[in-house]
């Protein structure tokens, strides 16, 4: 009834009084529905609960009128601490439970979503193949001449940077050290990009990677390290392991070689959470979400990173991928060419048409080298 009367003192506030003051008898602007006013008065003074009567005398009648306006603005203001109160509880209560809620507000999954965001906007820069590039922000500086990248410390100027973000690309043909602020270290490899908070180790210690690096991650139980890729998230407190997780490959594998590590899927692909221990390689096959876990010597899989190569009846099609991200090359091979396995060490210090010619018979096979185009054919 209350709201009923507000909306009468606003929507017909003239009619309302014209019927306490005059009782219909001396307005003109009442309409033929409005001649049961002192019905009408009567329903109003019982909205406001207001005892009293119309008289005819308009001076008591204005008096009258005057105690409904006040009582209406009685009720609007009750109304108004009301709500007042409960308002200021709520900021209270939102005051005390932050601290409590913050760090599920903050939370793995917002800082994953975010590196996955940043990594996937700064992809272009693994087409610039003119040298090894740090990104804060909007800032990109090339790094010459160097094969270790330090973040730990603040002798280097491009880590006094406000951006949140820093992102190293390390194009093909490159391989490069990062040391990060908790002084843990990856390797990257060639056509690899790392993308992780500057401020990461004052929480959970975060990184995004596209390509393959190797990590030695500095213990510190209270502080989880993560590595995120496109398909994998890797969970560690202390251990060094590789990942190898380039988006156009059919597969990506993580090989641990000291401590042990958690294995997530990423969205993208599902498969049941695993833990990996000393020697353990974990193949996901991304066609079918399929998660293969296997003993490994684990040296084949690191010794990128020392300029070596070690493989065990691989498919000479991933060989030519990964030499073409070693070399910066693109090999063009025919269907003969890569439907074969092969075994042996690399010296990745040599020339790539050395390594060819160790993989390829020249009795069987052509392989023209025009700049950075490799042809392979098979002589029919």
């Amino acid at each position: 009834m209350l709201s009923l009367t507000v909306k009468l003192s606003k929507g017909m506030a003239h009619k309302a009084e014209n019927i306490i003051l005059n009782k219909g008898k001396d307005d003109p602007s009442l309409s033929a529905k409005d001649n049961r006013q002192g019905h009408i008065a009567t329903l109003i003074l019982k909205a406001v609960g207001i005892k009293g009567n119309l008289s005819s005398d308009v001076h008591s009648n204005k008096n009258l009128w005057l105690r409904i306006e006040a009582s209406v603005e009685k009720r609007h203001r009750r109304r108004f601490i009301t709500r007042l109160a409960c308002w200021t509880a709520a900021a209270i209560i939102l005051a005390v439970s932050i601290p409590f809620f913050w760090p599920h507000l903050t939370s793995s999954t917002d800082v994953k979503l975010e590196l996955a965001q940043i990594a996937n906007k700064n992809l272009y820069l693994l087409a610039d193949t003119s040298g090894v590039k740090v990104k804060n922000g909007k800032k990109i500086q090339y790094i010459k001449n160097q094969s270790s990248i330090n973040f730990a410390g603040e002798k280097e100027n491009y880590i006094h940077n406000s951006e949140a973000y820093s992102t190293v690309t390390v194009p093909y043909g490159r391989r490069t050290e990062v040391i990060l602020p908790d002084r843990s270290s990856v390797w990257l490899s060639s056509g690899s990009q790392l993308t992780f908070l500057k401020s990461f180790n004052k929480g959970e210690r975060e990184v995004f990677l596209e390509g393959e690096g190797f990590f030695d991650v500095t213990s510190d139980p209270g502080h989880p390290f993560h590595v995120y890729s496109k398909t994998l998230h890797i969970k560690v407190l202390g251990t060094s392991f590789n990942v190898c997780s380039y988006r156009e490959d059919e597969k990506s594998s993580t090989t641990v070689m000291s401590g042990k590590v958690a294995l997530f899927p990423m969205c993208e692909v599902s498969f049941d959470e695993k833990i990996l221990t000393i020697g353990k390689n974990a193949q996901l096959i991304k066609g079918n979400n399929q998660l293969i876990v296997k003993e490994d010597e684990g040296d084949s899989q690191i010794l990128w990173k020392e300029q070596q190569l070690i493989l065990k009846n691989s498919p000479v099609k991933e060989i030519l991928t990964k030499l073409q991200r070693l070399y910066n090359v693109n090999i063009h091979a025919d269907e003969v060419a890569v439907g074969q396995t092969f075994s042996g060490r690399f010296d990745l210090t040599q020339p790539l048409e050395e390594l060819l010619a160790t993989i390829y018979d020249p009795h069987q096979f052509s392989i023209e080298i025009k700049e950075r185009r490799v042809t392979i054919q098979h002589i029919s």
